[in-house]
């Protein structure tokens, strides 16, 4: 879940790169995934799961110039 934090982190960072930080978000979600499911936790693979989904989507809207965060 360390991962996961982290991952939380870049999302919600106030400054700098939107999009740098993004990626490293998704990086950091995509790592706690493969750990997660090698373990076979699924409720906490569901919960890290969601913020990818969200930090991808944030991660397009800034790419087409949507997000005003």
């Amino acid at each position: 879940m360390m991962q996961n934090n982290l991952g939380n982190a870049y999302s919600e960072l106030p400054g700098g790169d939107r999009e740098a930080n993004l990626r490293e978000a998704i990086a950091c979600y995509q790592a706690a995934l493969r750990i997660l499911q090698k373990a076979h936790v699924d409720y906490y693979a569901a919960v890290v799961n969601r913020n990818l989904k969200r930090a991808r989507s944030e991660l397009r809207r800034v790419e087409q110039g949507e997000e005003d965060h």
